[in-house]
């Protein structure tokens, strides 16, 4: 006989673990047997949103939210789902809807709202969803490095260093913080100290592999050459 229950939890603990492929094939077997399991339903969702199955991880969570409407999770998922769209505008209707549970999570969904309002240049009301995930729990590393990026971008360059040597004191591998930090430096002109700070670029998925060669058409006055530029 299939324990669920137990099933979800192991989705949740190889989810943890980064195996995300297992995780799934156990959702599957938890939907073979209970087609209505919203958990399941929504933990698919989540992995299809970490692989990048953007549409197949908003059908998860739809089919959750009508499974149990009740479940703030589902809402702050979908939010990220569209975000990781870059459709900041309606990750935020998403991310409201959470706000309108008791949610003991909350200070994930300020955050995301303020990576959001960031995003769209909303830079005070950042802040305030940004402060307001800090207040929530002020040991969370990504709120303090996210608040320093929108300080960064309203270039009161100060408050955005003290921000991101938080983050860097509660996790000193962090490298969102690490490389805004490098940016900071090179913004104040501080070279001595944003050069050897700007090789954590190597650690962001953003960043092509050395040797990667940029190729673009430049032209000028009805001449064009290529323009090469390597890393």
């Amino acid at each position: 006989m299939t324990n669920t229950h137990d099933m979800l939890n192991q989705i949740v603990s190889l989810y943890n673990q980064r195996n995300l492929k297992d995780a799934e094939i156990i959702c599957r077997k938890v939907l073979e047997h209970e087609p209505d399991n919203a958990n399941a339903h929504h933990f698919l969702g989540i992995i299809a949103w970490e692989v990048g199955e953007l549409e197949f991880a908003k059908t998860c969570i739809e089919k959750s939210i009508a499974l149990d409407p009740d479940n703030p999770s589902c809402y702050l998922n979908m939010g990220n789902v569209f975000q990781k769209e870059n459709k900041y505008a309606d990750s935020l209707k998403w991310y409201e809807k959470a706000l309108d549970f008791e949610y003991s999570e909350k200070q994930k969904v300020y955050n995301s709202i303020g990576v959001a309002q960031t995003k769209l240049g909303r830079l005070e009301k950042a802040v305030t969803s940004l402060g307001k995930a800090i207040e929530q729990d002020p040991n969370y590393v990504e709120a303090h490095a996210n608040i320093s990026v929108a300080y960064k971008d309203m270039g009161q360059y100060e408050k955005a260093l003290v921000s991101c040597e938080r983050a860097i004191q509660l996790s000193p591998g962090f490298v969102p913080a690490r490389w805004n930090r490098s940016i900071l430096w090179f913004l104040k002109s501080d070279f001595s100290r944003a050069w050897p700070e700007y090789e954590w670029r190597w650690k962001r998925p953003q960043t092509p592999p050395k040797g990667y060669c940029f190729r673009s058409k430049v032209g000028r006055a009805g001449l064009s050459w290529e323009n090469v530029v390597c890393v």
